[in-house]
């Protein structure tokens, strides 16, 4: 038994039965086959709708500023906002730093630094580059300074990226 075939957009295909416009063929012996050929029409499927999904506006987020004792400044500074990943974190301090010190910087929890810690010659700050693939968002630092004495105190503050 013959079909004819109407495909739909090349998604749906929609057989039909016999009878459906098709010819009787007669073959070699000179009887009727019942052979009709398959029509095909193109049926255009309706557009689609037009996207509307699109990334959440950035909101710069306020950080607490959490200073350690012999906090004396940072670069970048609390709450600001930059159009670029800045090179390097740097948190300074007025005392010695003894070894053990940390620093981390994270957007949503993913860490964004790139090699070891640099801690320079004169022991009052500690700095950390930051991947310039980075990008937008909020960045948290964490730093945790160690004393010469042994002890310790833990600090953060944060600071934004919006990429123009």
């Amino acid at each position: 038994m013959g079909t004819c075939v109407l495909t739909v957009a090349a998604v749906i295909l929609v057989v039909f039965p016999v009878g459906c416009g098709g010819r009787s063929i007669t073959g070699p012996s000179g009887r009727d086959s019942s052979v009709r050929p398959a029509q095909t029409t193109a049926v255009q499927a309706p557009a689609a709708a037009p996207a509307t999904a699109t990334a959440a506006p950035f909101v710069q987020q306020s950080f607490k500023d959490n200073h350690t004792i012999h906090f004396s400044a940072s670069d970048p500074p609390n709450n600001a906002l930059l159009a670029a990943p800045p090179a390097r974190v740097t948190v300074a301090f007025s005392s010695d730093l003894g070894s053990g010190s940390f620093i981390s910087v994270t957007i949503d929890g993913r860490e964004v630094t790139t090699g070891s810690m640099i801690l320079p010659i004169d022991n009052r700050s500690v700095s950390v580059n930051v991947s310039p693939a980075a990008g937008t968002g909020n960045y948290l630092v964490r730093y945790t300074p160690y004393w010469r004495d042994g002890s310790y105190t833990e600090g953060s503050f944060g600071f934004s990226v919006k990429l123009p």
